[in-house]
């Protein structure tokens, strides 16, 4: 053990001795941070709301009210129109989206079940994910007092609709015993989507960037012929090995745990669970070790392999929505995003962050990363050449 941490630390000095990893490392994941999430969130870093067109085809007493619902919210600005209104608008990208409520609104609600509410927007709205979830929750609010009111109904034999006004009708309060407060206000949303987003993204992709230039170390080891001084040495080969994947994984936390107090002490970005976090880092550094050592086995000089790497890296980030959201993608291009580490590494970290999620939420991606870990290593490791 003593001989792995003395290799470990050793490889830790010599990285650090140049003063080029300071900029690769920290420097540059932080100013493409700042110019593609702080500069590109809108003027001065402040974000308007989306302009949502509100189509209502059945003007019922219960559409009605749900429609007053979605007038309310924080999430958006809402404007009525007709169905042809709102396909013309969001053709010519007047509004960000609509949302229509369907002609048969309270007549499926009365039968108790859901009715069909569509929601069109641009493709560019990061947003859509968060006001759809808001809807889902509102359109069960409606079938809960939907489902009331035809109970009341049964018992006091009054009209459907004087039914439903009943039990829309809010609860007077003696006193205030619970605050209720909204968390999911626009500056919020916007911060998420935007600025915590690339923060990740290019945490993710230049710690790849720095540990495949850590691995090649091995390749640069073997033609200077320091790997043949090393193995004849004491140390056993399974030492040196795990000497040097040591130093390439305290490497990597330190990075990434740089970056991660730098954004968000610089732009507020919000991790979220440290535990979680703390499993997902160190399964993406495990894969990304894996992934340099995977093409360090198809190649024969440390040049080669920082130019295919590099090529590898920067694609895969692009397909996995380190630049920009993978909803504005393709669909064929989506799909293929799930076959890139990146992909889960984000969805990850997503979900720590936006969604507050623990570590039992982040459970699939951190299996799928120790899963594209196994296959780079044991390719790797079979492919080089250590004797």
């Amino acid at each position: 053990m003593k001989r792995i941490w003395t290799l470990a630390t050793f490889e830790w000095k010599r990285m650090f001795k140049k003063p080029q990893s300071y900029l690769i490392m920290f420097g540059m994941p932080l100013l493409f941070t700042f110019v593609f999430g702080a500069l590109f969130s809108g003027e001065g870093g402040e974000s308007e709301l989306p302009l949502v067109g509100i189509v209502d085809q059945d003007q019922s007493n219960v559409s009605t009210a749900f429609v007053h619902r979605l007038e309310e919210s924080e999430l958006m600005e809402t404007a009525e129109m007709s169905l042809e209104e709102a396909v013309e608008y969001l053709s010519d990208q007047s509004i960000t989206g609509y949302i229509a409520v369907d002609a048969s609104f309270e007549e499926v609600l009365k039968n108790g079940e859901l009715p069909d509410v569509t929601m069109a927007h641009l493709p560019a709205f990061q947003g859509a994910s968060t006001l759809t979830q808001w809807i889902d929750s509102q359109m069960r609010g409606i079938a809960v007092k939907a489902e009331a009111a035809s109970h009341y109904q049964s018992l006091t034999g009054k009209d459907w609709g004087e039914s439903f006004a009943v039990m829309d009708q809010p609860i007077p309060l003696a006193q205030e015993t619970i605050k209720m407060v909204n968390v999911s206000t626009s500056e919020t949303v916007v911060v998420l989507d935007n600025m915590t987003a690339r923060a990740t993204g290019f945490a993710v992709m230049f710690v790849m960037i720095a540990m495949l230039s850590s691995t090649g170390v091995l390749l640069e080891a073997r033609q200077s012929g320091v790997w043949y001084r090393l193995i004849s040495t004491p140390a056993r080969k399974v030492e040196i090995i795990f000497g040097y994947l040591l130093a390439f994984f305290l490497i990597g936390w330190v990075q990434f745990g740089v970056l991660m107090v730098a954004s968000s002490l610089i732009f507020g970005v919000y991790w979220g669970s440290i535990l979680g976090n703390a499993a997902l880092v160190s399964a993406l550094l495990l894969c990304t070790i894996g992934l340099g050592l995977f093409i360090a086995g198809f190649v024969q000089t440390t040049e080669q392999q920082a130019i295919y790497g590099n090529l590898i890296i920067f694609s895969t980030c692009m397909v996995a929505g380190v630049y920009w959201p993978v909803e504005i993608m393709p669909e064929f291009m989506q799909r293929i995003a799930d076959f890139v580490p990146q992909t889960w590494a984000l969805e990850g970290f997503a979900e720590l962050s936006a969604r507050a999620g623990t570590f039992t939420d982040i459970l699939l991606p951190i299996a799928i990363l120790l899963g594209f870990t196994v296959l780079f290593l044991s390719v790797g490791m079979k492919r080089m050449r250590f004797e």
